[in-house]
């Protein structure tokens, strides 16, 4: 550590400029314009007003104080407080901890294990690569988080979530979230509320807990080249369970003689409402009673699908409903196939 300047501005508009070595810098009021991009691990205390401070490469501290804020780092390892204001917050590669506080704040991360807690109001949470923790706080809160296996909350309010490539986990609390998987074994919770959870590829875990829930397999054009076996918990509510074409006869791999991918719905409830969505078929379904965990309980509705593979007729595994019979579930009108 090289000792810098301790730089204290007024309580008007100021302009601090640091050094290469570690400043402190104290703006007090005012709009101020605080410039230290030659290195150093700063210490920055900007003060009440609309603020623009731009940082380098170092190991920086920083509290923007109340007002709306711009916030411009280029890496390293940060500490970084918005303070309340509708504040804009980038930093660069590095392994950062920010607080966007009160407000309607843009928070754009970029690779590193960040820490990033989005505080009260509608804000916007960008991550680059690595594993990182967002938490959005109260408000209806946009996040996407880039690839890694991320953990997201997404706090009061209606959010939506983007998780993005890897194994994330994802609850998105009190409010009628969306929540997307997108690629990687994701573990997505909608939790309170009436939630729309969407599954992308990959072995993806989703349960919507309290609430009326639309739970969604993705649908893609192209053919996968990796089978996808989906775990899907409506939880408490009337849910709607979306297949989408991922499962049916045309989607799977083309060399395929066998099941590819399939749905495990576990807690399917006549009783509670529940739907079942069979979009996009290319023909018939097969509804056959089986036991699927091999207790001896012959309980469980294994849906299938004929196709031509080549010459070769195959039948195709689509869903596994859980503990509901076949004749219960092609009676109770729950089932719909949707072209």
């Amino acid at each position: 550590m090289t000792t810098g300047r301790t730089i204290i501005g007024t309580i008007g508009n100021d302009t601090l400029i640091g050094t290469q070595f570690d400043d402190v810098i104290i703006g007090n009021g005012g709009n101020d314009v605080i410039r230290d991009l030659t290195g150093g691990n700063n210490s920055i205390e900007a003060g009440d007003g609309n603020d623009s401070i731009s940082t380098g490469t170092g190991n920086d501290t920083i509290r923007a104080g109340a007002g709306n804020d711009v916030i411009n780092d280029q890496g390293g390892n940060n500490n970084i407080d918005g303070g309340d204001g509708n504040d804009r917050i980038t930093t660069g590669a590095g392994n950062d901890v920010i607080n966007g506080g009160l407000g309607d704040d843009i928070i754009n991360a970029g690779n590193g294990f960040n820490d990033i807690s989005g505080g009260d109001g509608n804000d916007r949470i960008t991550t680059g690569n690595g594993n990182d923790l967002i938490r959005g706080g109260l408000g209806d809160d946009g996040i996407a988080s880039g690839a890694g296996n991320d953990r997201v909350f997404g706090g009061d309010g209606q959010d939506t979530v983007n998780a993005g490539t890897g194994a994330d986990t994802v609850y998105g609390q009190l409010g009628d979230d969306f929540l997307f998987g997108e690629d990687g074994g994701d573990f997505l919770f909608g939790d309170d509320g009436a939630d729309q959870i969407t599954g992308g590829f990959g072995d993806d875990f989703m349960s919507g807990g309290f609430g009326d829930d639309t739970i969604n397999t993705h649908s893609d054009a192209v053919v996968s080249s990796v089978p996808e076996k989906d775990t899907l918990f409506g939880g408490v509510g009337a849910d709607v369970f979306n297949l989408q074409s991922n499962y049916t006869a045309g989607k799977q791999l083309p060399t395929s003689t066998g099941d590819q991918s399939y749905a495990i719905l576990q807690d399917f409830n006549l009783g509670e409402g529940d739907t079942l969505n069979l979009i996009d078929p290319v023909g018939s379904y097969t509804f056959l009673q089986g036991d699927f965990d091999g207790d001896g309980v012959v309980s469980d509705t294994f849906i299938t699908q004929f196709f031509t593979n080549g010459s070769i007729l195959t039948q195709n595994l689509v869903a596994i409903v859980r503990n509901v019979t076949p004749l219960d579930l092609t009676t109770s009108g729950a089932v719909n196939q949707i072209v």
